[in-house]
């Protein structure tokens, strides 16, 4: 190995041993030639790689040539070492070598012997010497094919080592077989060290192992964590989007009705309901024509769940007609509808404390329940719904037994006058309405998210679905499992709704909210 002669500390480096040392090196990224520096001398030849062209290899090969003599090719060729710098190598060589005083006691003599330090034929062959040492680990125990390993242990006094096959046959014996109990990763690789096996890594492998297991998977517990930021749905124009629930059963009322339709405006909070004995397309389709449409005129947008009375061809075809985009609700993910699902505690808390026993006189309940929502003001706007869907605030029958000022000093003569001026003034208050609702859903979704942890799917990843909400009819008992599947991941809609299909490619309907998957592996 060639280096120059002022660069004498590079010796006793073990990166600069010859050939012979069985040294790995990085191979070339180009063809090389040899170029002899000595003519007939094929032992001191340097290399160049072949891709100069021709008139830059001759300069070379001339410039190499004429400076031949610069060029050392062992240790005796390079005099002048300095004896400080050769010790300091030597000292470090020391933390890697045993008795590395012995093996360097011919440097050391030389040193003494002289002030300008020359490498004596000696000092030549202890410097081989050390290099084949340094090259060559020794063997502490004599190898012995096909023996049993074992590792010396703090809890027993020795443990086997297994091989990579024998590993997997412990993993999976101990976490799945007549004994095993399905423990956690750290558990299992401690089950495991306990019987008395070892092998490098083996709590990275079981903590692996048990990701995979399909059986942990599918009973693993179930997460309340939110998994995606809070969407905030703000409607900035009046009856421009509304939200559509069905509630109940009820006790059986006047009718045979036993179920509530509910709308509800997502700005001015306005809502509407009707009782229903039955709830069908065509139903549904008539109360948010008679209630809606012909009373606030044509939304643009509706939020409906996943019911068949909703998702069919009928309901849709007449929101087409109408050019209102109808949006579904991911699958029994009700917080995608928040302002009628609160609605709906709304009129429940309502009725319950209204009826007593009762119970099949809530029709007879149901619009007192609605005069008392909309006449209260809204945590949200800050308004009553019916102030601003209207202009001015409703006369209860609480000031007409006990008369307020608004009462005493009524004047019918400037009544439409004064009402006229609300109306003029009712943007205004709309305005302060939606700027109090969006920093009060801002800072909801602040507190929200703080308690999010991600989780991100991508398409093509397996995922499980919650089986009390994908087959509810077979999430019964203590014994069920909590999670279903495999399914993959065909397309994302937004950060935590996805589509699913099938692993032989069948698509699933209706859209999947995060919180009802789990990331499945293999």
């Amino acid at each position: 190995m060639a280096s120059c002669r002022n660069r004498a500390n590079e010796t006793l480096m073990i990166e600069d041993f010859r050939d012979e040392t069985k040294v790995k090196r990085g191979k070339p990224t180009e063809d090389l030639f040899y170029i002899e520096l000595y003519p007939g001398n094929q032992e001191k030849t340097v290399r160049v790689g072949t891709g100069l062209s021709d008139d830059l290899k001759l300069k070379l090969v001339d410039l190499l040539q004429s400076y031949s003599d610069i060029f050392a090719w062992t240790a005796s060729d390079m005099p002048g070492i300095d004896p400080e710098e050769l010790t300091g190598r030597i000292a470090a060589l020391g933390r890697f070598m045993s008795k590395s005083g012995e093996k360097c006691l011919p440097f050391f003599k030389a040193i003494r012997k002289a002030k300008d330090f020359e490498l004596t034929e000696e000092c030549q062959k202890s410097f081989e010497e050390l290099k084949r040492y340094l090259s060559s680990p020794p063997l502490l125990t004599k190898p012995v094919t096909d023996g049993v390993l074992y590792k010396k242990s703090f809890s027993l006094p020795y443990l086997k080592c297994l091989t990579p096959k024998e590993a997997d046959y412990a993993l999976q014996e101990v976490h799945e077989g007549i004994c095993g109990q399905h423990l956690g990763g750290r558990n299992l690789a401690l089950k495991i060290l306990r019987q008395g096996y070892y092998w490098p890594g083996m709590q990275r492998d079981a903590i692996k192992f048990t990701k995979r297991c399909d059986q942990c998977q599918k009973f693993a517990p179930l997460t309340h964590t939110p998994v995606a930021p809070l969407s905030i749905l703000t409607s900035p124009i009046p009856f421009a989007m509304w939200g559509m629930d069905i509630l109940g059963p009820f006790p059986m009322a006047t009718g045979q009705r036993q179920f509530v339709i509910v709308a509800i405006d997502y700005f001015t909070k306005w809502t509407e309901a009707e009782p229903l004995a039955t709830i069908t397309a065509s139903k549904c389709e008539e109360f948010f024509w008679k209630n809606v449409v012909c009373s606030f005129g044509v939304p643009k947008i509706l939020i409906t769940d996943n019911g068949k009375q909703f998702d069919n061809s009928n309901f849709q075809s007449f929101c087409e007609g109408l050019s209102i985009s109808l949006c579904f609700t991911s699958v029994a993910h009700p917080q995608s509808n928040g302002q009628t699902e609160n609605m709906n505690c709304s009129i429940l808390q309502g009725l319950k404390k209204k009826l007593d026993d009762a119970k099949g006189a809530w029709v007879d309940e149901l619009s007192k329940v609605l005069w008392a929502y909309r006449t209260t003001p809204h945590s949200v706007t800050g308004k009553t719904p019916f102030l601003l869907c209207f202009g001015t605030e409703a006369l209860l029958p609480v000031e007409v037994g006990l008369p307020t000022v608004r009462v005493l000093q009524f004047l019918e003569a400037k009544n439409e006058e004064n009402l006229r001026g609300n109306l003029d003034l009712l943007d205004d208050v709309r305005a302060q309405a939606l700027d109090r609702m969006i920093s009060t859903k801002q800072r909801v979704a602040r507190f929200y998210n703080r308690r999010v942890r991600m989780r991100i799917f991508r398409v093509g990843d397996l995922v499980l679905r919650k089986l009390e909400v994908s087959d509810p009819k077979a999430a019964v008992g203590k014994l069920s499992s909590n999670w279903e599947g495999p399914y993959k991941i065909s397309k994302v809609l937004r950060p935590g709704a996805c589509s699913l299909e099938t692993l032989s490619g069948d698509a699933i309907p209706q859209t999947w909210n995060a919180d009802n998957l789990r990331q499945y592996y293999q």
